[in-house]
């Protein structure tokens, strides 16, 4: 179905209601600009307000004339603490003056400085050679035996040190078993295995075991 186009009566209904819309549109116009207007002459009858500086700009204040005091101790002192005692002591001074290259001897210290570091020393292997000796009165084969007093720990072949060591790293740090075999090999180079490794915490358990059962 075409649709209808609007008839004249129609058309000039629509122009009159335009008509009324404009002319609403421009009595609002006009109020507004005699609003604007009044304000502006409220604005200009006003005193222009100082002129402060910005708020991020502090006020010079007077000089300080009173001594200065000396700083109160504090109860407790939370500086770093040096080492009661170096383990050793190494001295630094130069051989020429780098401005005329004169000699230089003597001196005096002018200031110390702490540094403290590990060294990362491989393990040591020891192999415990046990002789057999004969009693020339009873003809007895007397062979020793190997103890805590000789670094061993039973028939294991780790140290006590190493295995408080790899105990330290499972249990405390918490380390895999892998993670603990590429330690020993880049800071102690011990090449193990892994089985080795978990053998050396069964023996560290079952000597603990023994231990607090005693």
């Amino acid at each position: 179905m075409e649709k209808r186009p609007p008839s004249r009566a129609e058309l000039y209904g629509v122009i009159e209601r335009l008509s009324a819309e404009i002319e609403r549109l421009r009595a609002e116009n006009t109020r507004l600009l005699a609003r604007v207007e009044e304000l502006e002459a409220t604005l200009a009858s006003r005193e222009p307000p100082p002129n402060r500086p910005p708020a991020w700009v502090k006020a010079n204040k007077p000089a300080r004339t009173a001594p200065k005091t000396a700083r109160k101790k504090r109860a407790v002192n939370y500086a770093r603490r040096r080492a009661a005692e170096p383990d050793r002591r190494v001295e630094h001074a130069l051989a020429s003056c780098p401005d005329c290259g004169c000699a230089l001897r003597g001196g005096s210290v002018r200031r110390t400085r702490e540094v403290i570091e590990i060294e990362l020393r491989p393990a040591v292997t020891t192999e415990h050679a046990l002789l057999e000796r004969i009693c020339p009165v009873c003809a007895r084969a007397c062979v020793p035996r190997l103890g805590p007093a000789d670094g061993v720990v039973g028939r294991h072949r780790f140290g006590p040190n190493l295995l408080a060591l790899i105990g330290t790293w499972r249990e405390v740090g918490r380390l895999p078993l892998a993670v603990i075999q590429t330690l020993l090999a880049s800071v102690h180079q011990v090449h193990v295995s892994l089985g080795a490794i978990d053998g050396a915490l069964k023996e560290l358990a079952a000597r603990g075991g023994r231990a607090r059962s005693t």
